[in-house]
């Protein structure tokens, strides 16, 4: 069941009914207001007005009372929706086919009040004496009633079914679907209804009936006249609901124009009528739905084809990079390996000099830099499967910082949290040392001034899939690339790699540096890229750890503000063993 919230300040019920409602009515209660009319008309050119009084009883009973009582039950499904917010779609069903269930009854209604007005009460309460002349009177009077009261019901309910398919379009968003009806059947029923009829009838006024009408002893003029009024009237009915109906669907449908024109395809029209202005309103919203689902289509297959080309370009550049690496890798180590013997060869014959010594001990340092190159470079570009050793990461993490700590990072303070007990992943020793010792020597240098303060953590964290879920939507459901996301504060974040749901070993590296701006962590993954001086950086680093990362199927979380130093995060997936092992918190 569809429930929809009804607008507190909207179509409040007045004595027990909403203003729909009583809307709705006051278009069934035209039968007798026009038969109040016409009989008032009638009367007055009589001169005995006071007579009208004698059809109040019937006109109460039939066109009041009977009138109301189809029409309530027949409204039932749209006004227990205005009431409740419940059966949106009963009342949208409803609404669709108010207008020919209506339509029914309102002649349905029309004929039972006929017969009794011109066939049963003159002749069994009014003692009227039944003959030739009298019964052609009757039949032309019956003729005109029975055409005249319906006519004009049927099209104060159009009206008003215009009116409620926009309300229930601007209120609660309902677009219903139009009817069976057709423009030509309409003109053709005014001209019938309006014209035709009462011409017939005053017809048989001018042919049959005498100068002077033995029942109400007035002259015929007085009921051709009557007939004329009422003609005219329905006829002017007819005519302003039928333009009124036409001019709003042809103002929304060029409204609806507009907007697809503009870019808006989607936002449907109302559908105002149930003929086939109503049908093409209807074509309208179908077409503009169908344009809106072909452009989120091409926008989803344009976003697939960046990403393919994305993953095209990279798989391009690792491809080149291996090649380049693999062809001078060799050759290279052989003459490190030169390079490195003679030099600790000749460490050895000038021991006595001090200022040989040193330029020997450079020498190594330089060989073992180009040899630590070589090895980022094959890391990076080959993409080498990981091979899965289950190990201690609390102890790698341990040995690392110690190392580092003791070589690059003596004047920065560090602060080191570890769970008491270890905590075992599987995948490369080697490489998990690699990516701490990257990130801590990147933070080192972000911290050029005093008071250089370094935040090591290590724990778990549960992934409930809700991650997984937000980055599967953003990027695709398999896919190395990035997404970067920036707060009002200025914080720049960036998420690589999608977490399954499951326990995570958690890597904390947190600086005091100067930070990053949005635009600079875009490009910190990008090979080559870094914001070192020349000579004190290959850009490779964090290009390595992305992918060393992603290699053991786990993720990096980076936030970093200008000033506020920078955040690593590493997530790798553990063994279920060490579920409860460090400090532990729940990711969504």
């Amino acid at each position: 069941m569809t429930t929809i919230e009804i607008p507190s300040s909207i179509d409040r019920p007045r004595f027990g009914l909403s203003r729909l409602e009583r809307r709705y009515w006051l278009a069934l209660l035209s039968m007798a207001a026009i038969d109040l009319f016409l009989s008032a008309v009638f009367l007055q050119l009589s001169g005995k007005l006071w007579i009208i009084a004698l059809r109040v009883p019937e006109v109460f009973v039939f066109l009041v009372v009977l009138t109301l009582a189809g029409g309530y039950r027949i409204f039932g499904p749209i006004r227990h929706f205005l009431r409740t917010g419940n059966g949106a779609a009963a009342a949208q069903e409803r609404a669709a086919r108010l207008g020919p269930m209506t339509t029914k009854w309102v002649i349905a209604v029309s004929i039972l009040f006929t017969i009794w007005s011109f066939f049963i009460a003159p002749f069994v309460i009014f003692d009227v004496e039944m003959t030739r002349e009298i019964m052609f009177i009757l039949i032309g009077r019956a003729l005109a009633w029975i055409v005249l009261l319906p006519y004009v019901a049927i099209f104060a309910v159009k009206e008003y079914l215009r009116h409620l398919r926009r309300v229930l379009f601007d209120r609660y968003g309902m677009v219903v679907p139009p009817g069976r009806a057709m423009l030509g059947r309409k003109m053709a029923l005014i001209l019938l209804g309006g014209a035709i009829v009462p011409a017939a009838s005053i017809a048989i006024t001018l042919t049959l009936v005498p100068e002077i009408s033995p029942i109400t002893g007035q002259p015929r003029t007085v009921v051709i006249a009557t007939t004329l009024i009422g003609a005219a009237t329905a006829l002017a009915l007819a005519f302003w609901a039928t333009e009124r109906s036409t001019t709003a669907a042809f103002r929304t449908l060029l409204g609806g124009m507009r907007r697809a024109q503009s870019g808006d395809l989607g936002s449907p029209v109302p559908i105002e009528t149930d003929d086939e202005l109503g049908r093409l309103g209807e074509g309208f919203n179908a077409l503009t739905q169908a344009l809106a689902d072909a452009r989120i289509e091409t926008e989803r297959k344009e976003e697939e084809r960046d990403i393919a080309a994305n993953r095209f370009h990279e798989a391009q550049k690792r491809d080149a990079l291996g090649r380049l690496a693999a062809g001078v890798a060799h050759d290279f180590n052989n003459i490190l390996a030169i390079i490195v013997m003679n030099s600790t060869m000749a460490q050895k014959r000038c021991a006595d000099d001090e200022i040989a010594q040193k330029r020997m001990a450079e020498v190594l340092t330089a060989a073992g830099r180009g040899r630590d190159l070589i090895s980022q470079i094959l890391d990076f570009a080959r993409d080498k499967q990981v091979d899965h050793e289950t190990f201690d990461l609390v102890e790698n993490v341990r040995e690392t910082v110690a190392l580092i700590g003791d070589t690059l990072a003596r004047d920065v303070e560090i602060d080191l949290l570890l769970p008491d007990t270890s905590l075992h992943i599987a995948g490369d020793t080697t490489g998990l040392h690699q990516v701490l010792a990257n990130l801590m020597i990147n933070a080192v240098h972000a911290m050029p001034g005093e008071r250089a303060h370094l935040s090591i953590i290590v724990g778990t964290i549960t992934s409930d899939g809700g991650r997984a879920e937000g980055l599967r939507a953003k990027v695709g459901s398999e896919t190395s690339l990035i997404v970067y996301e920036e707060s009002e504060e200025g914080t720049a974040h960036a998420l690589l790699g999608i977490l399954e749901p499951g326990i995570h070993a958690r890597l904390s590296v947190r600086d005091n540096g100067t930070g990053m701006s949005a635009e600079t962590l875009r490009s910190v993954f990008n090979p080559y890229f870094t914001t070192k001086e020349v000579g004190k950086g290959t850009g490779l680093g964090l290009a390595a750890v992305a992918g060393i990362v992603e290699a053991h199927g786990g993720g990096i979380h980076v936030r970093t503000k200008p000033g506020d130093g920078t955040r690593f995060e590493i997530f790798i997936p553990c063994e279920r063993k060490d579920e409860g092992n460090g400090p532990h918190i729940t990711d969504g």
